[in-house]
């Protein structure tokens, strides 16, 4: 091998003397007949000045040795080659990486030119899923003996949640006129309302008073949390709750990590925040503490920081906390206070999908309601608000361009009888989940096809059972056709 690299050094000296590098190297030309590009007639993307250099230096090899030489030897010609390449000058490297440069140039002119990406896609994530409160309530059901463990905890109401609905474009309307600071919600129509821990505790049936729900623990006891539960993501612990036959303690803090993370205190990620570990060490006696103090604090902080990063322009996906809340809260703001069970079993008990469409619907009669309709008698009691279209002025442009594609989904999905943005759908046709994966609602998708996507879908399956189980309804959509075929 000592001869070979000799042979191609000494080749090489002799090409560079015939051909010297041109003096200002840093500078590419695009002239694709000048000499530096040599007869190369398939330029490269991503070629670069080692491997043009490499190309020569082994077809150097093959011309100065035989075959049988260089032959399961690649390993050492590479690292040869790598050597040689370190002991070049500076002139000798320019003249190979000029040659790349032009060789790149031509390359981007040979192709077509790229569409660009004008604006980015606006998207609002949340997880807080009251559908998956509704759907372990009726996993466990069947086993008493954690039933009464929930009620000893002090969270009833969560067995009593019929509603599944989590409407988005009235969330975005609903956090423009909501001020984390204050903690003041201003609906159309009403006077400001002070939100307080009372509010949060009575319409969603916790408890309100008592001690302080703890943000520090102890440092053995963190850890011990963290050994338990490892894997924090929301399927883990809902299987856990479901399945395992742990002790009474165990259960609580399963069974309450898992309603926290999804439901009472999220985030935007798909898992229980480390932030509530504390708040878990004390499931044994969680009827003790003030619950509702704990919500509003967490939502208040969730929905200062996503507010405060739209403000700076910054990358905000969407919010957490009890989102469902605040929906159920402005509701009965707006005058539908007659709906939904008493303050000690929680406000939001009794209501339903159809209810809060509907309540919807009569407090922002521009948003299309489930049928597509703006007007009509309502099935229930409260007065009709008349709400005009200059009402839904926004005070934040930002969340005002998220409202209107979000309503422009809604009444696209009502078209295709699929219903609109809820806990139930998954706008950006990335359906990841629903018992309380992350739910991300990218709407600038094209809405050309989607008239045919539930004809298309009952015409294959014969029905609007799930294709896969063949027994629930359908509720989700496959990527990318978007065709409605499966329950979530």
């Amino acid at each position: 091998m000592p001869r070979v690299k000799h042979a191609v050094a000494k080749r090489q000296t002799s090409k560079m003397a015939a051909n010297p590098p041109p003096e200002e190297a840093d500078e590419c030309s695009t002239d694709s007949s000048s000499n530096i590009c040599g007869p190369n007639n398939n330029p490269c993307r991503t070629q670069t000045g080692f491997k043009l250099f490499f190309t020569e230096f082994v077809q150097g090899l093959k011309q100065s040795a035989s075959a049988d030489d260089i032959r399961g030897k690649m390993a050492s010609v590479i690292q040869l080659a790598g050597q040689m390449w370190r002991e070049l000058s500076a002139d000798e490297k320019a003249y190979y990486t000029t040659r790349a440069c032009q060789e790149r140039q031509i390359h981007r002119e040979s192709q077509p030119a790229r569409k660009k990406r004008t604006s980015k896609r606006s998207t609002f994530r949340t997880k807080c899923s009251p559908r998956m409160v509704v759907k372990l309530k009726d996993e466990i059901m069947n086993q008493p003996h954690k039933v009464q463990l929930i009620r000893l905890m002090g969270f009833e109401s969560m067995l009593g949640l019929s509603c599944k609905t989590l409407r988005l474009s009235f969330i975005v309307y609903i956090l423009d006129r909501f001020d984390p600071d204050s903690r003041l919600l201003q609906v159309d129509g009403t006077d400001p309302v002070h939100i307080t821990s009372k509010h949060v505790g009575k319409v969603l049936g916790i408890p309100y008073a008592g001690k302080r729900v703890p943000d520090v623990i102890a440092s053995n006891k963190m850890d011990l949390l963290k050994d338990r539960f490892s894997n924090r993501s929301l399927h883990e612990l809902h299987r856990l709750t479901v399945e395992d036959e742990e002790s009474g303690e165990v259960f609580m803090q399963t069974y309450l990590l898992y309603l926290l993370g999804g439901f009472l205190c999220p985030t935007t990620k798909d898992e229980a925040s480390l932030n509530l570990f504390p708040a878990i060490s004390i499931a044994s006696k969680a009827n003790e503490y003030n619950w509702g103090s704990f919500v509003l604090k967490w939502l208040v902080n969730q929905v200062k920081s996503y507010k405060k990063k739209l403000s700076q322009g910054a990358k905000a996906n969407g919010t957490g906390g009890c989102l469902f809340f605040l929906m159920i809260f402005t509701l009965r703001q707006a005058g539908f206070d007659n709906v939904g069970g008493d303050g000690g079993h929680g406000f939001m008990v009794g209501w339903t999908d159809d209810l809060v469409e509907q309540c919807i619907k009569r407090v922002m009669p521009s948003v299309p309601n489930l049928h597509g309709s703006r007007d009509g008698p309502s099935s229930f009691g409260g007065s009709k608000r008349e709400t005009s279209h200059s009402s839904q002025h926004f005070r934040d442009p930002m969340l005002d361009s998220i409202y209107q594609q979000l309503r422009v989904f809604d009444q696209h999905m009502q078209h295709s009888g699929a219903g609109p943005s809820s806990s139930r759908l998954q706008p950006s046709f990335d359906f990841q989940d629903t018992g309380g994966r992350a739910r991300q609602f990218n709407i600038q998708k094209s809405v050309d096809r989607e008239a045919c996507r539930t004809s298309a879908t009952k015409d294959r399956v014969g029905s609007s059972s799930c294709v896969i189980c063949w027994e629930a309804p359908v509720e989700g959509a496959c990527v990318p056709c978007g065709h409605m075929a499966g329950c979530m």
